[in-house]
């Protein structure tokens, strides 16, 4: 019986490295917590609710467990269980452990560090060297991305990607060589200044999956504040355009903080009133930067301190734009530069990033003061895993 009730099923699972308990902050019937598994890309896959009972499961693998074994354990409840780890495979919460021995990291690629604003909780007076990225570095990159099979980009950092004039000519060519959406999306990230409607229809018919447009707030006064330039008209006016003409390619960042947190009802009824759904606005609590900027000063609210647990260095890997490979974009002065793509060999690179960000835990300065709210709540082993290294069940 055992045989076929794992028959559909991985033979060792481990708990995936990025799990995230959400849901209101007290338990109500009404509105359970939830475990979910992060998604760079997409959101929140769907999740199951936080019981006593797939907290004790979930707990049990925190070290790779063996399927069968399991299942035989259970005796007469082997089928309901066989059934609930089928349902934790299938959401993302329980992975296999042969699929992440060699794991293949999102990009994150960063190509200006240049930027047309000057926001209150981005840390450019920390920042390294201004610049954008050449033709080479970029080949080099869409060389190392095909190479390793990576699963999605993002375009951010600390720069706006519409300075540079080779944005769309290079979303163009990342999707021709990379591949089709589905299979390999290209996401960028803008204050939208510049972002007008030819510039969008460009990107969409480039191949452009997303358009995440950093906007956070849409009085005038206090955006003027928050991002240090009186844009709002011009943003505001340029994203209403770009809903118009591609309402499927566009979704809202909005960084919260102490100063714009009521203007979240303000942006549901807004962007409702223009026919998107309150999926496309997405809340991010302000963070400190790996500790660059004075936190207690936008945000009231208390930081995370888990580092050993960081979502980024563990699914994503940056790239600046003169091709340093960095920890993440939070390493705004380049102090923990580990690669570069116009050195080093796209093996040397990954066998770095394995043994640098995976291997152990963060041991670097910017995540001793780092309170990014992107961490698991569940503790795993999936750095050492990924790293090669075989670990006894608990």
């Amino acid at each position: 019986m055992t045989t076929q009730t794992t028959g559909d099923l991985p033979a060792e699972l481990v708990l995936a490295p990025f799990v995230k308990l959400t849901g209101t902050r007290r338990y109500t019937e009404d509105t359970p917590r939830v475990y979910r598994r992060l998604d760079l890309w997409r959101g929140a896959k769907q999740g199951v609710a936080a019981t006593d009972r797939i907290t004790r499961l979930l707990g049990r693998f925190e070290h790779p467990q063996s399927t069968a074994a399991l299942v035989l354990a259970a005796g007469s409840h082997a089928d309901d269980l066989a059934r609930t780890l089928a349902t934790l495979v299938e959401v993302g919460l329980l992975v296999d452990v042969s699929a992440i021995r060699t794991p293949r990291p999102s990009l994150e690629l960063e190509i200006t560090n240049r930027c047309n604003a000057d926001c209150m909780m981005c840390p450019r007076q920390e920042l390294r060297p201004l610049g954008d990225m050449s033709e080479e570095t970029f080949d080099r990159f869409l060389e190392f991305a095909a190479a390793i099979e990576a699963p999605g980009i993002i375009l951010q950092g600390i720069g706006e990607p519409t300075l540079h004039r080779r944005l769309v000519p290079w979303v163009r060519r990342m999707r021709e060589a990379l591949g089709p959406e589905e299979r390999f999306p290209i996401v960028a990230v803008t204050n939208g200044f510049r972002m007008d409607v030819d510039t969008v229809t460009a990107l969409r018919d480039a191949g452009l999956s997303l358009l995440k447009w950093s906007i956070h707030s849409l009085r005038r006064e206090r955006f003027a504040t928050i991002f240090g330039r009186d844009k709002r008209d011009a943003s505001v006016a340029n994203l209403e355009a770009a809903i118009r003409v591609a309402p499927d390619l566009v979704a809202l960042n909005f960084v919260k903080m102490d100063i714009n947190q009521d203007e979240v009802d303000d942006f549901h009824r807004w962007i409702e009133e223009r026919g998107l759904s309150r999926g496309r606005f997405r809340q991010i609590e302000v963070q400190g930067r790996g500790g660059t900027l004075p936190i207690m000063q936008l945000t009231s609210r208390p930081g995370a301190t888990d580092q050993a647990h960081c979502l980024f260095r563990k699914q994503s890997l940056f790239v600046a734009w003169d091709g340093d490979l960095l920890p993440c974009s939070n390493d705004v002065g380049s102090r923990h530069r580990y690669a570069n793509l116009t050195v080093d060999d796209t093996d040397t690179i990954m066998s770095r990033w394995r043994t640098e960000l995976l291997g152990r835990p963060a041991e670097f300065a910017i995540c001793d003061g780092c309170d990014h709210g992107s961490r698991g709540n569940l503790p795993t082993d999936w750095h050492a895993l990924a790293s090669g290294a075989r670990l006894e069940p608990a």
